[in-house]
């Protein structure tokens, strides 16, 4: 008889304990990300400060998660990061400095109308615009 209340306290102490570890096992995959963003930081890398070529996205996160140059733009040297951080930061979040893609979709792009003096796919010219 006293079982089943014992059981239930069980049951109730697992269930919250697994919910309270979840935030926290999530905060710490992304402590290699926050790491890596601090030493953009500290480095003198700042939201908003691309058009002076010190972004922190476009060039500091960017050319380290992507492991590129940075662009001629960029005014500061990238910050000397643990490789280890680098990696463990791209297993945590794939997408960490990636540029935000559209919530449009794609755009499509448009083909030039072809020119009168343009051969078309027949091989001649196209014959000049009506209108």
């Amino acid at each position: 008889m006293c079982l089943k209340p014992l059981l239930l306290w069980c049951l109730a102490a697992l269930a919250v304990s697994t919910l309270a570890a979840g935030p926290l096992q999530a905060q710490k995959a992304q402590a290699p990300c926050q790491e890596l963003r601090a030493a953009c930081q500290r480095a003198g890398f700042t939201a908003g400060g691309a058009k002076e070529g010190a972004g922190i996205l476009i060039d500091c996160i960017g050319p380290i998660i992507g492991e590129t140059a940075q662009r001629p733009k960029a005014m500061k040297p990238l910050p000397q990061i643990d490789l280890q951080i680098v990696e463990a930061c791209k297993a945590a979040n794939p997408s960490f400095g990636q540029p935000q893609s559209d919530p449009k979709g794609p755009r499509e792009a448009k083909a030039p109308a072809a020119r009168a003096s343009e051969p078309n796919n027949t091989g001649q010219a196209s014959p000049p615009p009506v209108g």
